[in-house]
């Protein structure tokens, strides 16, 4: 079951009568598709209840599940506005569990669980949320505006959520992590929690990020962490400082890489990507052959990059883009989408790194370029919703459980090997 706390800036919603929060029951986990993109087992996913027309089927012809999504909740005082377009679920984040399980958050505060057979509301945060990750089915973190910060954590397949202090009053964008005692928090600045801070009053320590720039960085953005415990990579942007007229600031993308030897030594390396019309580090993937994949968002109308980062040029293909040397890393970047911003990657293998983004932009890399998955019932009902975040999971027999969420929509896929 699931119990919510009302601590801080949340409010309780229960349909059970009871005062003090949320109890949920564990359902059977739901049968899915298989890679053939056979998806009509996976029809009772969004069951009865489904509001889209009755001739529309519930799958894609890639095995994308539209599930059901529950009833908005009433507002209360206190609650985010609602959306102006009248969006119920601006769904930001998704992380899919090892139990089959997973968990949503939206920009007006609710947290989603997903039962293995149903979507529910386990509660509402007085504060839009954008973030949410776990290192377990019972340690799960969720993260949002205002600083607020949450850890569920419990037994037997309870979780009890209580707020964290981290020290800022400043929005969360991205909470991740390794392991219970490895969570690191992107907020005005990066915050990590280690097993050495863990049980203090607050966990979380400030760590500084360097630039390329050396000392000569008048500040950096960091907007995206992926990665290992031993070898963890974030990305964003960084401005130069100097003196105006005999120098030109300059503000280009950049990543850091930070490894830990088996001493536990902590060393830092950068990786300057001063690529024209890129905004912003997306989200970044490590995948099995070393090379980092990233999503940049850029200035061009609804289009997206896709850069790969290796400490061995060898590693990169050429024909993604012309290759630059930095230092101990290379690094090319090609157009990935024309038709719509990044929001979301998740990637696990060279051929097999995924890119979501707005107006229902869902494409797959499999190592020569970027396919389109489809996502659309049918040709005439095509999704439009802006998608922001993409999770996945593989059990050891390399099934594979993957989320897609954005603007009231929850798109699942399993797949068989």
């Amino acid at each position: 079951m699931l119990v919510v706390a009302a601590v801080g800036l949340l409010l309780a919603r229960t349909s059970t009568g009871c005062a003090d929060g949320v109890v949920l029951g564990h359902a059977p986990a739901d049968e899915g598709s298989n890679d053939t993109s056979d998806a009509g087992s996976a029809n009772a996913e969004a069951g009865a209840g489904d509001s889209g027309p009755a001739a529309l089927p519930t799958c894609s012809a890639d095995g994308w599940c539209y599930t059901t999504l529950p009833a908005a909740p009433p507002s209360s005082p206190g609650d985010v506005l609602p959306d102006p377009n009248g969006v119920r679920f601006a769904l930001t984040s998704v992380w899919s569990a090892p139990d089959r399980h997973a968990w949503a958050v939206s920009s007006a505060g609710h947290v989603l669980h997903w039962d293995g057979t149903a979507w529910s509301i386990a509660f509402v945060a007085s504060a839009g949320l954008h973030g949410v990750w776990g290192a377990s089915a019972t340690d799960v973190w969720i993260a949002g505006d205002a600083g607020l910060l949450l850890h569920g954590t419990g037994s037997s397949g309870a979780l009890t959520f209580q707020q964290v202090a981290l020290g800022t009053s400043q929005r969360i964008k991205r909470v991740w992590g390794t392991s219970p005692s490895d969570v690191w928090v992107l907020a005005d600045r990066v915050y990590h929690l280690t097993a050495d801070s863990a049980a203090s009053a607050t966990p979380f320590v400030p760590v500084d990020v360097p630039s390329s720039f050396g000392d000569d960085v008048a500040y950096v953005r960091i907007s995206a962490v992926w990665g290992t415990a031993s070898d963890t990579w974030f990305g964003g942007s960084e401005v130069s400082h100097c003196a105006p007229p005999s120098c030109a600031n300059v503000d280009r993308l950049f990543a850091a890489r930070r490894r830990v030897d088996a001493g536990g030594t902590v060393s830092w390396d950068t990786v300057p990507m001063p690529i024209a019309d890129a905004t912003a580090v997306v989200a970044g993937s490590t995948t099995t052959n070393g090379v980092q994949i990233v999503a940049l968002k850029t200035r061009l109308f609804d289009t997206a990059f896709a850069a790969w980062i290796a400490d061995d040029a060898s590693k990169l293909d050429p024909a993604r883009g012309p290759i630059t040397v930095a230092g101990a890393h290379a690094w090319n970047f090609e157009l990935a989408e024309r038709y719509g911003q990044p929001e979301g990657l998740w990637g696990r293998a060279p051929n097999d790194v995924w890119l979501v983004g707005q107006y229902g932009v869902v494409r797959r890399f499999d190592g020569k370029g970027w396919q389109v998955s489809r996502v659309a019932r049918t040709s005439l009902a095509p999704l439009v919703s802006h998608l922001r975040s993409i999770d996945a999971i593989v059990d050891a027999s390399g099934e594979r459980e993957m989320w897609i969420v954005g603007d009231d929509v929850a798109l699942h896929r399993r797949t068989k090997p």
